[in-house]
């Protein structure tokens, strides 16, 4: 008797928790508020309904089904994103939510791009590419996916906004995308990103800067390439000059088309106010180069500090020219309208060899 009584005691307990999970399932499918006070999260059927696409539960319920999953696992796909889905209209929860994730190191891809959408939906860009940068940090392969987005939104003001102050970011993940998908962004952004590092004291680095601007060049956007050039070498000053500097040694074994380029014959001596150009006994060189992208006009070139020794210029636009013209004094160049890129030549006189040196050379804009 005893033993038939403990039967039916076992019998009714394996019973109930499958009463609750099928009975709660039939509430949940039908929308039946009741549904909320069956504990879901106790019963083995919970996590297959939370995971299921097909079971729309009523939000309540979601909700604290899936509080309850992520006190088991803070790992959990879709408690996490049925969470951030609710949360997404109330700032101060969604805040809280997100730094959840990261102390957990939730930055599942699939999610994180289903709340950059919900989040650029209801053009909360702020929020968006929160996510944005959460799933870049951790996958390389939602690069295209994110160029994507920004192409889309390219003509929205507010997204660039907050894609530009994103992306200033120093870190590698913000580079990563730079140099990989560059070409999602528009010129004026890319300005922007460019300059802000600057002012910021965190400027875009050369290995990254350089491909970007060689592309640039390449692809025929000579404008942009030299603007971004300028900005690499000289940060966002409005004093700067309109072409490259003498090069410091990282530019000079990783150049930008827009940089001088220094044959062997030649050297670059830094001191602490200023670098110079100065040519070494014994090399016959080519003359040091550059080319330049201005917009026509009439321009004064001329040194920025003493030349000592003799030194000429070549301009053309056309090829590299030979250094014919005196550049110890102040210089006039006109760029006609038919001459979208220039190329500048500078030798200095073999006879003062050892006791020459050139400071930078300035080109500014005629007013």
């Amino acid at each position: 008797m005893i033993a038939r009584w403990l039967g039916w005691l076992v019998g009714i307990a394996l019973a109930v928790p499958v009463f609750l999970a099928w009975g709660g399932t039939g509430l949940a499918l039908t929308r039946n508020s009741l549904a909320m006070d069956v504990p879901f999260a106790n019963t083995l059927i919970a996590p297959r309904m939370l995971e299921s696409e097909r079971i729309v539960l009523p939000e309540l319920q979601t909700r604290r089904m899936a509080l309850e999953a992520l006190e088991v696992s803070p790992l959990q796909q879709r408690a996490m994103l049925a969470l951030a889905q609710q949360d997404m209209t109330e700032p101060a929860t969604a805040t809280a939510l997100r730094a959840r994730m990261a102390q957990t190191g939730w930055h599942d891809l699939r999610v994180q791009q289903q709340l950059f959408l919900k989040a650029a939906s209801a053009e909360r860009f702020d929020v968006a590419m929160v996510h944005a940068e959460a799933m870049l940090r951790r996958h390389d392969e939602a690069r295209p996916w994110f160029s994507q987005q920004v192409r889309q939104y390219a003509a929205n003001q507010r997204f660039l906004a907050a894609a530009e102050q994103r992306l200033n970011d120093p870190g590698k993940w913000s580079e990563g995308w730079l140099r990989a998908e560059y070409s999602a962004l528009p010129a004026r952004s890319l300005a922007e990103v460019f300059a802000a590092r600057s002012a910021a004291g965190n400027p875009i680095s050369r290995d990254t800067a350089v491909p970007i601007i060689a592309g640039l060049a390449e692809q025929g956007d000579i404008k942009t390439a030299a603007q971004l050039a300028r900005l690499l070498n000289d940060g966002a000053s409005d004093t700067r000059s309109l072409i490259a500097p003498w090069p410091s040694r990282e530019a000079q074994q990783r150049p930008s088309p827009f940089d001088w380029r220094i044959p062997a014959g030649y050297a670059v001596l830094e001191n602490a106010e200023a670098r110079s150009l100065t040519r070494i006994p014994g090399n016959a060189s080519r003359p040091v180069e550059l080319t330049a992208a201005l917009a026509p006009g009439t321009y004064d070139f001329r040194t920025d500090g003493a030349a000592m020794g003799v030194w000429s210029y070549g301009f053309s636009c056309v090829s590299l020219p030979q250094p014919s013209k005196p550049l110890n004094t102040a210089q006039t160049i006109v760029v006609p309208s038919n001459c979208p890129r220039q190329f500048f030549a500078v030798a200095a006189s073999p006879a003062a060899i050892g006791q020459d040196g050139l400071a930078p050379l300035r080109l500014d804009a005629r007013d």
